[in-house]
């Protein structure tokens, strides 16, 4: 399914609201920076170890494996290099980074929880 109807045939788990919530409340400051680290440079990084292992698994045609495609990146590692040192540089700019460090702990534990979470939903098409 695409398009605009395909929001309404996934539940949004709490963990997802929890994670949203606190990125919304993030807005507006260097707090970002922690949630940028953390979700994009997980992608570039952890994610594509995490595909390795679901192409393994479950074959190169498994769909949630595009959370992990870059088709418009030619070098990931370059890519990674260069959001790494904007994110580096940004955190530089920053008078107290302890807020943002905190952040991205926080962050951490939000994505591990979301992680949980979706490992053990059950589709109410599949009960």
């Amino acid at each position: 399914m695409t398009g605009p109807a395909w929001a309404w045939s996934f539940p949004v788990l709490p963990s997802a609201d929890r994670y949203a919530a606190r990125i919304t409340a993030a807005q507006g400051g260097g707090l970002l920076i922690a949630h940028c680290y953390t979700r994009y440079l997980g992608d570039l990084n952890g994610g594509q170890l995490v595909a390795r292992r679901l192409v393994r698994q479950f074959g190169p045609g498994f769909r949630a494996l595009a959370f992990s495609r870059f088709p418009a990146i030619e070098d990931l590692a370059a890519c990674r290099a260069t959001y790494r040192a904007s994110l580096d540089r940004a955190g530089e700019a920053l008078d107290d980074a302890e807020p943002v460090i905190e952040e991205a702990a926080a962050a951490f534990e939000l994505n591990i929880a979301l992680s949980i979470e979706v490992a053990a939903f059950k589709s109410p098409a599949a009960a």
